[in-house]
């Protein structure tokens, strides 16, 4: 299980390419053919990478689509976990299952 949260795709698309390069919200939404307040919602973690999205941040960052649903996979994964209300579910014996079949 992972020890940290990973970082949100917005943040990362923040943090890595927007900042470091002086780019705007809507430099980005421009470029992606989205508009600025879908941009401004993923930023502040408030939207998830969908596959769509994942698709024009590839065309227009770089990074590959799955990499960015991956670390949207991640991020959402470790939330789920930090909230894990399933200790009552039983994993199924199946060895038990196929030794008595």
């Amino acid at each position: 299980m992972l020890m940290h949260s990973p970082p949100h795709p917005g943040e990362s698309l923040q943090e890595i390419y927007m900042e470091p390069y002086g780019l705007s919200v809507r430099d980005i939404a421009k470029v992606l053919g989205v508009s600025h307040s879908t941009v401004a919602r993923l930023v502040s973690q408030q939207s998830a990478v969908t596959p769509d999205m994942a698709i024009r941040l590839e065309k227009g960052i770089g990074m590959t689509a799955g990499a960015w649903l991956g670390m949207q996979q991640d991020h959402d994964l470790w939330l789920a976990l930090q909230n894990d209300c399933h200790e009552d579910i039983q994993m199924i014996n199946f060895e038990q299952l196929a030794s008595a079949g």
